[in-house]
């Protein structure tokens, strides 16, 4: 029974470059993920039913709202992880970042997950006549296939629509290299330029194209780029952990959770009456999230407990299949979303929000994990185009 655990483990256990492994970054993607999956629970059930909430329901779905910042910790993460390695060359005299390769990973590692996807979900559309896709499948499809939708239509996609993400963090991967440099000044310069990049970018007017371009989470990026630089600090003076680190972690949290509500008792919001102060609390809170972000992740690396979790194995290895469940989790949530709304036409949002949630979301979790384990999982490997060329010529 062990052997088999262990053997499944392995299988959804990722593949990290250099072997630079940090279970809590990935503890932090199951965080990401969560809030995502949550969020959209919600947000499908929502647009399927069309329902009138009460003041309870209409508090909860507020509270689900937050969730669509997990996007912006993905974001955050990403410059972590990409800046790491341009840190240590340049702040530190480690190794040279080989760009040929590093391109060349980001094709061959995240690219081929995401045309099956596209592929998968576009034939679906076109079996199941689609509406929303009428008469724009092909034209959509090529564009999506290099990250060009929300430049080309200033739109998010109407198919999958969440994959905006992935055009904006693919801008970002080209310009990483030049962005590095920074890593070549002094630190308290590039760290005083970085910090600014996180306090004012997020008033630049995030409208028209702007919005589809890596200047709209430019900030959430620098903040990356700036934690990965404290960080690398951290580790070579060994900081001691304590455990008020990870209260006043928490406290950062929970102001994010309840920012809208703070601003209510502030008088800057009128009581919540629906969805529109909602969207006006949110869009005030990412304002100052990338900051709130940087201090979450400097007292979470600080302390005891926190770290623990998010470097328990169950979070870290689902937080590790993210990208796989990022990539198929709202179609499958949308559909059945749809379904329950003509099944149960009288289902109030509570109930069907629980439903949701502890019935179908580990089902998207386990096929995502099928995904992750099938596809995502041996594109981790390197040298995987090399070892499919020379399976392909053995046969033929």
């Amino acid at each position: 029974m062990d052997t088999r655990i262990k053997r499944w483990t392995a299988r959804l256990s990722r593949i990290t470059s250099g072997g630079n492994f940090i279970p809590e970054i990935d503890g932090l993607r199951f965080l990401a993920i969560s809030s995502v999956l949550l969020f959209h629970a919600s947000y499908a059930l929502l647009h399927a039913y069309h329902w009138e909430l009460g003041a309870s329901a209409e508090a909860v779905s507020n509270l689900f709202a937050r969730g669509a910042l997990g996007v912006e910790l993905f974001f955050v993460i990403s410059g972590f992880i990409l800046a790491v390695p341009f840190a240590r060359q340049f702040a530190g005299g480690g190794k040279p970042v080989d760009l040929r390769l590093y391109y060349i990973r980001r094709v061959t590692r995240l690219e081929p997950p995401y045309i099956i996807t596209l592929v998968i979900f576009y034939a679906a559309a076109w079996i199941f006549h689609d509406a929303a896709m009428q008469g724009r499948l092909l034209s959509t499809f090529l564009v999506r296939l290099f990250y060009l939708h929300g430049l080309v239509y200033r739109d998010a996609p109407a198919l999958n629509g969440v994959t905006w993400s992935l055009e904006i963090e693919v801008q970002f991967y080209l310009i990483v290299p030049l962005l590095a440099r920074i890593f070549c000044l002094p630190p308290k310069l590039r760290r005083g330029i970085m910090l600014l990049g996180v306090l004012l970018v997020p008033f630049v007017p995030r409208q028209g194209l702007i919005l589809f371009t890596v200047i709209s989470q430019l900030a959430l990026f620098l903040a990356g780029f700036l934690f990965a630089d404290l960080y690398l600090e951290m580790r070579q003076n060994e900081t001691a952990a304590r455990p008020a680190y990870d209260w006043a972690a928490l406290g950062v949290f929970t102001l994010v959770l309840a920012f809208p509500f703070l601003m209510q008792g502030a008088g800057a919001l009128h009581p919540f009456a629906g969805s529109g102060d909602v969207d006006v609390a949110m869009s005030m809170l990412r304002h100052i999230l990338p900051v709130l972000i940087l201090v979450f992740l400097l007292l979470m690396f600080r302390g005891v407990w926190l770290r623990r979790f998010f470097s328990w194995k169950p979070v870290y290895l689902i937080g590790g299949m993210c990208y796989s469940i990022y990539l198929i989790h709202y179609p499958l949530i949308s559909t059945a979303s749809r379904l329950l709304a003509k099944i149960l036409p009288g289902m109030h949002y509570l109930p069907g929000l629980a439903l949701l949630i502890v019935l179908w979301l580990p089902i998207v979790v386990g096929i995502a994990a099928v995904f992750f384990a099938l596809i995502e999982r041996p594109c981790m490997d390197h040298a995987w185009p090399g070892k499919l060329m020379a399976r392909i010529k053995r046969r033929f």
